[in-house]
């Protein structure tokens, strides 16, 4: 069995809180983005649809499984949109 020294495991805490610290500044910069993202989606709804009340869910309010998963929006009272809008507007004319 081996035997970690004093100065290696000092090393090695060192290593790992930078690891940590850039996974923790990592989540924040897509936490924020995901935030721009949202709003740029809110105000396209709100443009082309008249979209008065916009609910953010997932991701958004729990930023710790970020870097896994989504966020959704949800807009109460709206009347549901036609399928070929979501493929039209998004360059998928085929």
């Amino acid at each position: 069995m081996d035997i970690i020294s004093y100065f290696d495991m000092q090393v090695y805490r060192q290593s790992s809180r930078k690891k940590l610290q850039a996974r923790r500044e990592s989540r924040r910069i897509r936490h924020e983005h995901a935030w721009i993202v949202a709003r740029k989606a809110a105000s396209l709804l709100r443009e082309h649809f008249a979209a008065s009340r916009i609910v953010v869910f997932d991701s958004l309010l729990h930023p710790q499984s970020l870097p896994f998963s989504s966020f959704t929006i949800s807009l109460p009272g709206l009347r549901p949109l036609p399928v070929c809008w979501g493929m039209t507007n998004h360059g998928d004319n085929a």
